[in-house]
């Protein structure tokens, strides 16, 4: 029983107490006794109403909570420590491990939010190489970190004969662009023609030595890019 219903309890204990005390004007025929009859109603209408808190107060349908105050709205994120790792070979995924977002509100306050895991990830392509803009989008917000993809020799090491066509195949039609390189650096020429296929034909250089081949092929709007490193050996 809650403390309220005590006291109430108690103060109607020494009311009937009382009252118990008290004289009553008889109530006959000739003394319609209308004193008596309020007297009795209000002693009622006490009871009735020191039941229904007394109901009120033990019934956990009745008690009141406070409730909390709503949580300020989200203004803005910011990047204020970025993820582990921001260095990834061609084709890896991104990571946001140890990535942490701070959130700004709009009653000046700021936090570091702890779901950052549930953050949307945009503007990464594992297959595009360079620095990329990585946005961050949360609760409508967005903040962005840079990472870099870097070509690595993911292919073996192809030996050919000089001159030879050499095919590459994409899974489906697609634009492609072919470059080659000596291993210092300076571009080789190089022919190549493409397929509606999603083919592309490839004539090694003519020049006995090793060199790297860059291809790039554009799927839906997707690049993807792939290093592989020839050893041209001479025609026989």
């Amino acid at each position: 029983m809650s403390g309220r219903a005590t006291r109430l309890l108690g103060h109607l204990e020494s009311g009937l107490a009382a009252a118990s005390k008290r004289a009553y004007a008889p109530i006959t025929n000739n003394a319609p006794g209308e004193w008596g009859a309020r007297t009795c109603g209000s002693m009622a209408s006490r009871i009735f109403l020191f039941v229904l808190i007394l109901f009120q107060s033990c019934n956990p349908l009745f008690i009141r909570t406070e409730e909390s105050p709503p949580e300020p709205r989200l203004a803005a994120i910011a990047i204020t420590r970025p993820p582990a790792k921001t260095e990834y070979e061609w084709g890896e995924a991104i990571s946001l491990e140890g990535i942490e977002i701070t959130g700004s509100y709009i009653d000046g306050s700021t936090q570091i939010i702890q779901d950052a895991g549930m953050a949307a990830i945009s503007g990464y392509n594992r297959y595009a190489e360079g620095p990329q803009e990585v946005i961050v989008t949360l609760q409508g917000k967005t903040a962005s970190f840079t990472v870099s993809v870097r070509l690595s020799i993911t292919a073996e090491v192809f030996s050919l004969p000089a001159g030879s066509p050499w095919t590459l195949r994409a899974p489906q039609p697609a634009e492609w662009d072919i470059s080659a390189s000596a291993v210092n650096g300076d571009d080789i020429p190089i022919a190549w023609r493409s397929g509606a296929d999603g083919t592309c034909t490839v004539w090694v250089p003519a020049e006995p030595g090793r060199c790297q081949i860059k291809a790039s092929v554009t799927i839906n709007g997707t690049v993807y890019i792939r290093l592989y490193e020839i050893e041209v050996r001479a025609s026989a």
